[in-house]
């Protein structure tokens, strides 16, 4: 079992750094793999804690929820389920669960084999249509904090078809989030720097799961 500790914006901390914050995240690995993301945050002087907590086929959604669902002490539960894995990135089913054990939000999401999240969507709960605010996310494989390698962060709309692109880090000069046509007007970003039709996987909200390096 190994752990790592990372403020709110996923740049690792030591445990020592902990003294001084009180929003961060406690990462649990079991045999080199993601097991648990533990989430504390203060707000307003209380505390709130959330747990992230990835299943295996052998376990039991039920007890998990009931070991981690807590009104006393602020704790909701992420659980997630399903994997499928392919070509280093896994694809989850997840479902959040209030400190009472309510779910009020499902969906899916991509890690690589970093455990960088690589794609994310929610799902409504009675009709099962996919809601605005899905994204992709793609990264330079040049920094270990996640946060600093993100390059272009690609929002979806509810259709599936491409929303925003951000620049996430002001790599490429862009402040803000800008359309696919002001994008592959770019023809720097979008033919040199980002070349658009090398990386299908960015062009809609499907597939979910990356079939070849991205």
């Amino acid at each position: 079992m190994q752990i790592t500790y990372t403020n709110e914006l996923g740049s690792i901390i030591t445990p020592q750094q902990l003294n001084s914050l009180t929003n961060y995240n406690k990462l649990t690995y079991i045999s080199g793999s993601l097991k648990i993301i533990e989430s504390y945050e203060q707000s307003k002087n209380i505390n709130y804690r959330t747990v992230r907590y990835f299943m295996d086929e052998t376990e039991d959604k039920d007890i998990i929820l009931q070991q981690n669902c807590d009104v006393t002490d602020n704790t909701s539960c992420i659980v997630y389920f399903n994997k499928q894995e392919t070509n280093g990135f896994n694809l989850w089913d997840w479902e959040s669960y209030s400190k009472e054990g309510r779910l009020y939000f499902k969906g899916k999401e991509v890690y690589d084999n970093q455990s960088r999240l690589i794609f994310s969507c929610s799902f409504d709960l009675v009709t099962n249509q996919l809601e605005e605010g899905a994204f992709k996310n793609y990264y330079g494989n040049q920094f270990e904090n996640p946060n600093d390698d993100l390059l272009l962060e690609f929002t979806y709309k509810n259709n599936g078809d491409v929303d925003l692109i951000f620049d996430y880090n002001e790599n490429y000069g862009r402040t803000k989030g800008i359309s696919l046509n002001e994008f592959l007007t770019d023809t720097q970003l979008s033919q040199q720097q980002f070349p658009w039709d090398q990386h299908k996987y960015y062009h809609a909200i499907t597939p979910y799961l990356p079939t070849s390096n991205l």
